[in-house]
């Protein structure tokens, strides 16, 4: 997806509105922030969009188109359009602070080094270190269990 793609879905929905055509508007805006948006909460704010105006079509197909009713598809549609705005914005904001995978280190995966038996026995002398005095207790006490065991073994043969 790019900022292209981005402009065209806003200048759909746009024109879905100006036309009057706020079911197709609805869905083509979920498509939006589907593609364009990371953002649980709005993603969940274009689905109480959407039930607004599925609740708002119910009501005036009950009743028919009343004063009420057409001041509050009004706040619909510029929600709508404001919304399609909020997300160009955003996106368009998190592109600008993504560099680009051309530019010199970004995304350049650190070398793959084959640990050492020198730094392995580093990293299980700092283990030990952050060991409690219980566990290095255990240690000792299994230590000297193996060792009578071996000499034991040992001594039998």
């Amino acid at each position: 997806m790019n900022n292209a793609d981005l402009q065209a879905r806003a200048k759909e929905i746009e024109n879905l509105v100006a036309s009057n055509e706020l079911n197709q508007a609805t869905k083509r805006l979920m498509d939006l922030v589907t593609d364009f948006s990371d953002s649980k909460s709005r993603k969940r704010d274009v689905i109480n969009i959407r039930a607004s105006y599925t609740d708002l079509n119910d009501e005036q197909r009950r009743f028919g188109k009343t004063d009420d009713m057409k001041i509050e598809m009004r706040k619909l549609r510029e929600q709508i359009l404001e919304f399609a705005e909020l997300i160009v914005e955003e996106y368009q904001l998190i592109k600008e602070d993504i560099p680009n995978r051309e530019d010199s280190d970004y995304c350049q995966p650190e070398p793959f080094t084959v640990p050492t038996d020198i730094d392995v026995l580093e990293k299980v002398d700092k283990i030990d270190e952050t060991k409690t005095e219980y566990e290095l207790d255990k240690d000792r006490f299994i230590n000297e269990r193996k060792s009578v065991i071996n000499s034991t073994y040992s001594t039998v043969f």
